[in-house]
């Protein structure tokens, strides 16, 4: 696949663990736009689920902003405590995101026991870095909990404060409009936990008798297996995916040609893309490893194009697991790592998927 970064050894993210976000290309997609103030603090807290797609706790989160006044978000970072020996090398992979979306301001959110001195630490540091690259740091806030009625503290010295006022408003426009917001970052995860270890076990066997014709035009063969997956995704359900082990090894013989996964990159040409993102979930729950990595990096890939990159990061985790050596899933893990915009996935994805139907002679 061309377009996208050479894959690299980015910064692990089960160590680093950092998530980014892409709240404006959620906009673009029909989603209710989310604008935040930089002299609300108590309205910007009440946005941050929504902006995240899941309540936050014990979290660093920097909110980039366009100007200092008001503005739609265009991309939003969330860190876990970082160990005391490595926060200056944590805070750095901070700025190369914001500074891929142009942001000259941001606003910082700690959730966290304001008894900690060890956040107090982080957030000294974080201000001095931002002002290092000048990034200007607008506001400050601190909470223990994003909820109704907990307080918030604010200013340099977290001199003043306030109380939180409604939360479940803003976030229930969010789900309202088709953008989950998860009560913790570990539920978006649930449903790609993995099928049984006897059903995974099952399908590894009938995965390991597939052999292939020796005498098969390779581009007849491709296009076949690319008119099986289509054909999944045009039928999948939108509620309950129930895959039999015959769908799972043929749907993984299918992605394992890479003509056949890349042409399914292109996402503007999804008949429906809620239906993509059910086939994929459902696929990288049933497909044991090395195979499922397949099916995870298409469900990172169409998640980061749609703004879902919270998810698109679990994805490519497992993808990851299943096999480390996995192409694509480097690919994302190092675009993700740098920031890179969405619309620029959804360009590769349209290029790669070009170039596969071409060798697919489709």
């Amino acid at each position: 696949m061309t377009g996208l970064p050479r894959k690299q050894s980015p910064v692990n993210p089960a160590r680093c663990a950092i998530d980014i976000t892409y709240p404006a290309y959620r906009t673009k997609l029909g989603s209710c736009p989310i604008s935040i103030t930089s002299d609300n603090p108590a309205a910007v807290l009440a946005a941050v689920p929504a902006l995240l797609g899941f309540y936050p706790i014990n979290s660093l989160v920097a909110i980039g902003l366009p100007d200092i006044t008001a503005a739609d978000v265009p991309v939003v970072l969330r860190m876990d405590p970082p160990r005391p020996d490595n926060i200056d090398e944590m805070l750095r992979h901070l700025v190369l995101p914001l500074a891929q979306h142009q942001v000259n301001s941001v606003v910082l959110v700690i959730v966290a026991d304001d008894s900690d001195p060890a956040w107090r630490a982080v957030l000294l540091e974080c201000v001095s870095l931002m002002q290092a690259v000048d990034i200007a740091v607008v506001m400050q806030i601190w909470t223990n909990a994003i909820q109704t009625g907990w307080r918030w503290w604010c200013g340099q010295e977290l001199a003043y404060g306030g109380v939180q006022g409604e939360i479940a408003a803003t976030t229930a426009s969010m789900v309202s409009a088709g953008w989950p917001v998860s009560a913790r970052r570990e539920d978006i995860a649930v449903p790609l936990a993995a099928d049984p270890a006897a059903a995974l076990a099952r399908r590894a066997s009938l995965l390991a008798a597939q052999q292939q014709d020796p005498t098969s035009d390779p581009a007849k063969a491709g296009r076949a297996l690319l008119d099986r997956v289509r054909s999944a995704l045009d039928t999948t359900s939108v509620d309950d995916v129930a895959l039999t082990d015959v769908d799972v090894v043929e749907l993984t013989v299918a992605l394992a040609d890479h003509r056949v996964r890349d042409a399914c990159l292109h996402i503007e040409q999804l008949a429906d893309q809620l239906r993509a993102e059910r086939l994929w979930t459902a696929l990288t729950r049933a497909t044991p490893a090395p195979h499922r990595a397949e099916p995870a990096s298409m469900l990172a890939f169409l998640a980061y194009s749609r703004g879902h990159s919270v998810l698109a990061g679990i994805a490519i985790t497992l993808a990851e697991a299943a096999n480390p050596d996995h192409g694509l899933s480097g690919l994302l893990r190092s675009a993700l790592t740098i920031g890179l915009k969405p619309d620029r996935i959804m360009t590769a994805g349209a290029l790669a998927a070009q170039l596969a139907e071409e060798a697919l002679g489709t």
